[in-house]
């Protein structure tokens, strides 16, 4: 479904769209451009910084859990813990290419 050029969908609260003269009953509603926002770039920005932030932390996790495997590898003596950390390893590599990618975004 393609919407025309003069609609969007608006996420704010109705006191918000009110502000702005929009009257809006609902918080999702197809309003005109009378509301700032609704087709330029405001509400992706966050939600891009929000994603390289959640990247970066699932990065931290995973070499956490590697270091974790890697005492535990010490205590255990077996091959699966070293499997788990390279695995880990691996996967923040992975999440660390998808973030320099998304960089220029």
């Amino acid at each position: 479904m393609h919407l025309p050029l003069e609609a969007g969908i608006v996420l704010y609260s109705s006191a918000t769209c009110q502000k702005y003269g929009a009257v809006c009953p609902s918080p999702i509603f197809l309003c005109a451009q009378k509301v700032p926002g609704v087709y330029s770039s405001e509400v992706s920005v966050p939600l891009l910084k929000l994603h390289r932030i959640l990247i970066a932390s699932g990065i931290a996790v995973c070499l956490l859990y590697a270091g974790r495997e890697v005492i535990n590898y010490a205590n255990v003596h077996s091959v699966v813990p070293l499997i788990r950390a390279g695995l880990s390893v691996a996967a923040a590599a992975a999440l660390g290419v998808y973030l320099r990618s998304i960089r220029t975004l």
